[in-house]
């Protein structure tokens, strides 16, 4: 995606451009730093965006962002561009997007399973055995004052 296109569809959200009507160059650049800064403020994050210096400079980060940059922007415009009745709208629009991002973004790591997880549980091929609790040749295991003991076989 262009960043003329992205500063297109801000200005469209808050009411401030028809769809061909021309954005003026103070516009442009007005769009141009403000969406640098908030990419600057979401850095934690987002680590493969790339400063955007003109219209024509292509936005390098992955297309799960464009939906939450675009309403961002769009906020951070309205305070200068738009009306005070699209503003609310927006804001709860860009909370969905920067959700979305954030559950697209997310891993979840595969479990560490040690050789006590029961059987059924994942642990097969980790050098465990069928049964949970290994067999003793001693006997059988008994409770006795909250510990589990051998009974000896005598």
């Amino acid at each position: 995606m262009l960043a003329s296109e992205l500063i297109r569809d801000a200005y469209q959200e808050i009411g401030k451009v028809a769809a061909q009507q021309p954005i003026t160059g103070d516009e442009t650049m007005t769009a141009i730093r403000y969406l640098n800064n908030l990419m600057y403020s979401k850095a934690y994050i987002i680590q493969d965006y790339t400063v955007v210096t003109s219209a024509s400079d292509e936005i390098t980060t992955p297309d799960v962002f464009n939906m939450w940059m675009i309403k961002a922007l769009a906020i951070k415009l309205s305070t200068q561009f738009g009306t005070l009745e699209s503003y609310m709208p927006l804001r709860e629009d860009a909370a969905e997007a920067w959700q979305s991002v954030l559950i697209q973004l997310q891993s979840i790591p595969a479990p560490q399973l040690n050789g006590n997880t029961p059987y059924g549980s994942g642990n097969r091929g980790y050098g465990s055995t069928d049964k949970f609790y290994p067999e003793t040749d001693n006997g059988v295991l008994t409770e006795q004052g909250a510990t589990i003991i051998v009974e000896d076989d005598t």
